[in-house]
C-alpha cells in the first residue's frame, strides 16, 4: 500500500514545490483508494456520510505548503447547510476565503498522511461552531458527561488527545477539566488559524504503515469502530438537537425576512413621494417666456460648431469571444482554472453569458466561463 516516498514527498523542502505535483497526486489516489475500502468494510457504519479529499497542490487555503493530505468522512450535505445559515456570518470574510472546504466547519472522522505518518482519528475544527456547542454542553452537564465518559473509557491506549499537534493529559481524574480547557483554547484559535483542530487519534508511523502493507485497511477499521460513537456523541445532529441550533435558524431565517419586508415597505414609500413630486411639478415646455427676454438669450449664447462628420465610420467592434466547445450549464460539476479559488470543484448555480455563478464549498461567487472546465 504505501512506500518511504510516499511520506518524503511531505518533506519541508518540498511543501511549496510545484514540481511535486505528480508525486503528491499519487499519494492523493491512495488516500481515496483506502478510503472506499474501509468504506466497504464498515458498510453501515458510514452510510449517512460523505467523502472529501484535501489538496494536492500549494493553494491560498492551504497557505501555499502542501505539509500533509487528508481523507475525512463528514456528515450529509443537508445538514452541513443547516449549519452554514446558523453560523457562516461568526466566521470573518478573510477567513471564508481562505477556507472554502467544509473539511474545516465540521467534525470529521479520517485520515491525514504527513511526513511523519498516517494518523487516523476523529477531528474537531475551531471553526465547527456547532459541534463545538455539543461537545460543551457534555462536558458541563453532569447526565451527558456520565455516558460521554463511559465511551472515552472503551478507546484503546494507542488513541490519544491532541490539539494542534500537542497531546493532552485526559486521565479520568483530570479529564473533563483538560477537554473544557482544550475546548476555550479551540476557541481562541478559531480566527487565527482555520486547520486548528481538537482530536483523538491513533498514529501509524512510517514503519507500521509500510510493515502492515494492505493489511493496514483493517487496522484502520479497527480504529473507526470505537471512534464513530465518539463522533455521535460529538458531532451535532438534526435528530437530537438539544443544542437548539434548528431554533436557532429559524430566528436568523425569520429576522431577515423581516428586514426584507421593512426595506420593500420603505422603498415603496418612497416611491409613492417621488410619484406624488412628479405629478406636481409644471412640465418646462408649458413656461412662456417674453419674446425680447428669448432673443436677448440667443443673442448672448455663444456660437455652437458643428463636429465635422467622418467620411468613413469606424467599424463597430465584433465580438470575437470564442464559444467554448462544451457549453456550462447549471447543476454542472467544475474545476476552477484561475484565480484565488484556482484548482477547486464547485457546482454551477445559474449561467448569464459567459457569467456562471459558482457554488465553492462555503462560498458562492460568480466567475467567466473561461476559467471554468467541466469536470
Amino acid at each position: 500500500m504505501f512506500e518511504s516516498s510516499d511520506f518524503e514527498v511531505f518533506s519541508r523542502a518540498k511543501w511549496s514545490d510545484m514540481v511535486y505535483n505528480r508525486d503528491r497526486l499519487k499519494v492523493k489516489e491512495k488516500l481515496v483508494a483506502l478510503g472506499k475500502q474501509i468504506s466497504d468494510m464498515l458498510n453501515s457504519e458510514l452510510d449517512d456520510f460523505v467523502s472529501e479529499v484535501g489538496t494536492e497542490h500549494p493553494a491560498l487555503w492551504n497557505k501555499r505548503a502542501v505539509d500533509r493530505l487528508e481523507f475525512f468522512f463528514l456528515r450529509p450535505e443537508s445538514q452541513r447547510k443547516i449549519l452554514s445559515k446558523a453560523f457562516s456570518g461568526e466566521i470573518p470574510m478573510a477567513v471564508a476565503v481562505q477556507n472554502p472546504s467544509d473539511l474545516y466547519t465540521n467534525c470529521s472522522i479520517g485520515l491525514v498522511i504527513d511526513n511523519d505518518g498516517l494518523k487516523v482519528g476523529l477531528r474537531l475544527p475551531s471553526l465547527a461552531m456547532g459541534d463545538r456547542e455539543v461537545l460543551k454542553i457534555n462536558l458541563r452537564e453532569d447526565s451527558r458527561y456520565s455516558q460521554f465518559e463511559k465511551v472515552l473509557d472503551s478507546l484503546e491506549e494507542q488513541i490519544v488527545c491532541v490539539i494542534d499537534g500537542t497531546v493532552l493529559d485526559y486521565e479520568a481524574s483530570n479529564r473533563r477539566t483538560s477537554l473544557s480547557n482544550a475546548l476555550d483554547r479551540l476557541y481562541e484559535n478559531a480566527v487565527k488559524d482555520y486547520r486548528s483542530f481538537l482530536g483523538l487519534i491513533r498514529i501509524f508511523t512510517r514503519e507500521e504503515c509500510i510493515e502492515y502493507g494492505d493489511g493496514i485497511v483493517e487496522h484502520i477499521s479497527e480504529v473507526f469502530k470505537v471512534l464513530i460513537p465518539v463522533y455521535k456523541m460529538i458531532a451535532w445532529n438534526i435528530n437530537d438537537d438539544f443544542a437548539g441550533i434548528s431554533g436557532l435558524v429559524s430566528q436568523i431565517e425569520k429576522s431577515r425576512q423581516q428586514e426584507k419586508e421593512k426595506s420593500q415597505k420603505q422603498f415603496e414609500e418612497i416611491k409613492k413621494v417621488q410619484e406624488v413630486k412628479v405629478s406636481h411639478t409644471v412640465p418646462e415646455a408649458a413656461v412662456k417666456k417674453p419674446a425680447e427676454h428669448r432673443k436677448s438669450q440667443e443673442n448672448s449664447r455663444p456660437p455652437v460648431k458643428k463636429p465635422k462628420k467622418h467620411k468613413n465610420k469606424p467599424e463597430s467592434r465584433k465580438n470575437d469571444r470564442k464559444i467554448p466547445d462544451k457549453k456550462i450549464n447549471a447543476g454542472d460539476k467544475v474545476i476552477v482554472e484561475s484565480g484565488l479559488l484556482s484548482g477547486k470543484e464547485g457546482i454551477v448555480l445559474s449561467v448569464n453569458g459567459f457569467n456562471c455563478k459558482v457554488q465553492v464549498g462555503n462560498i458562492q461567487t460568480n466567475i467567466d466561463s473561461k476559467f471554468l472546465k467541466i469536470k
